[in-house]
């Protein structure tokens, strides 16, 4: 099949995004595009926020905010369902996210949200 090297191929038979979703991924990248991602900042070499999807539909993250010069641990997570090239995570706390899954590799995973504010991306990598 000669659309697998087509990277603006939009079908769902896309193998940008074949690979499973379950496992550990870092938080790498962000922006309002593509084009813009940037690294996320490490504020306070605290270490970057982790998520981790576990086969049977739980995730957590696990991260750090940087206050008042500490680091400080924190912890959240609920379910996720993945339907296609979309990723639904529900919180605890009851909110909800849906993302489109724009690339989803052994290496790399990217999401994109669509909200009243506009589109954000976020690139992970897998840990």
């Amino acid at each position: 099949d000669d659309n697998n090297n087509n990277n603006n191929n939009n079908n769902n038979n896309n193998n940008n995004t074949a690979a499973s979703l379950v496992g550990k991924w870092q938080i790498s990248k962000e922006g309002n595009s593509e084009k813009t991602l940037e690294p996320i900042e490490n504020e306070g070499s605290c270490g970057l926020a982790i998520v981790e999807y576990l086969q049977g539909g739980l995730f957590t993250v696990n991260g750090f905010d940087y206050e008042e010069a500490e680091c400080k641990p924190f912890t959240d997570g609920g379910t996720w369902t993945k339907n296609g090239n979309t990723l639904t995570e529900k919180y605890a706390d009851s909110d909800i996210y849906t993302y489109e899954i724009v690339e989803l590799t052994n290496s790399t995973l990217k999401l994109k949200e669509t909200d009243e504010e506009g589109t954000w991306y976020t690139v992970f990598i897998r840990k």
